[in-house]
C-alpha cells in the first residue's frame, strides 16, 4: 500500500509541475489562423503567431526563461536571445525553432498539430530572409 501511495504522490507532483508551466486555460491555435505571405515576411506576422499559439497560453511568455520552456517569444529581442540558436538569421534549417515546429525535437503540445504548413513555411521564410525586426 505504501508503494501505491508513493507512486500516486510522485505522479501528482509531476502533473502539477507540468501543468504549472502552461498556466492558462487558453487553447493554442483557437483563434483565426495567422496567414503568412510567401515572401517579405515581417516580424509583425511572426509576432501574431507567437501571441496566438505560444505566449497567450502562458508557456513562452517572459516568465518562461525561468522554467523548462526556457524561451520567451514576447518580443523580437527575447526571441533572438533567450536561447542561443533558437533563430539563426539566414539559416532556417539550423534554427532550433524550425527543428521544433517540424517535429524534429519533442514539444508539448506537438507543434505539427498546432501550426499549418503556411505558418511553418512563413517562419522558415522569415528566418531565411534574415529574421528582420521590421
Amino acid at each position: 500500500m505504501k508503494i501505491s501511495l508513493l507512486a500516486i504522490a510522485v505522479f501528482a507532483i509531476a502533473a502539477a509541475v507540468a501543468l504549472d508551466s502552461c498556466k492558462n486555460s487558453f487553447t493554442p491555435g483557437s483563434g483565426t489562423p495567422v496567414v503568412f505571405p510567401s515572401s517579405n515576411v515581417h516580424y509583425t506576422t511572426v509576432e501574431q503567431l507567437f501571441y496566438q499559439d505560444c505566449i497567450t497560453s502562458g508557456c513562452h511568455d517572459d516568465g518562461a526563461v525561468n522554467t523548462d520552456a526556457k524561451v520567451s517569444f514576447t518580443s523580437w529581442s527575447s526571441t533572438m536571445t533567450s536561447v542561443s540558436g533558437m533563430v539563426i538569421p539566414g539559416k532556417p534549417e539550423n534554427s532550433i525553432l524550425i527543428q521544433y515546429v517540424e517535429g524534429k525535437f519533442y514539444h508539448y503540445p506537438a507543434l505539427t498539430s498546432l501550426l499549418n504548413q503556411n505558418q511553418i513555411n512563413g517562419l522558415k521564410t522569415w528566418i531565411a530572409e534574415g529574421a528582420p525586426q521590421n
